[in-house]
């Protein structure tokens, strides 16, 4: 195809041609590596940790001891950076280590998103 959208065809006798209009150059990619910035604002008290934890092993697979443990230097913003696959649906929440060892799962529905091919997300987020 020509810079201008046109595209020079030549057809032998008795012989055709198709064109599909909108058909993508090719599929869409896939993999990859996403660096997926999560942030919570939490309120905590003294001995307190934040967490994210989700469905898929980079996350913890739902285990609370595989949780990824959040920064707080910009308290009550708490942040962690992971990296995940790319093109992969992420479900996950937050979660409070007690000192006692006990472990207070934020309220609600699992946050939601699918991550791009690469590059890089930032989740914001506030303690339900």
């Amino acid at each position: 195809m020509a810079a201008d959208g046109t595209a020079p065809v030549t057809v032998a006798a008795k012989s055709a041609v198709a064109v599909r209009v909108g058909a993508p150059a090719s599929p869409p990619p896939t993999g990859g590596t996403v660096a997926a910035t999560f942030t919570a604002t939490a309120t905590t008290v003294w001995g307190q940790n934040v967490y994210v934890v989700g469905n898929i092993p980079a996350l913890g697979s739902w285990n609370t001891a595989n949780a990824i443990p959040m920064s707080p230097a910009s308290h009550p913003v708490w942040s962690a950076t992971v990296t995940l696959p790319g093109s992969t649906g992420v479900e996950y929440t937050y979660i409070k280590k007690n000192p006692d060892g006990s472990v207070t799962w934020e309220s609600g529905a699992n946050r939601t998103f699918t991550t791009g091919f690469g590059g890089s997300v930032t989740r914001s987020d506030t303690w339900r």
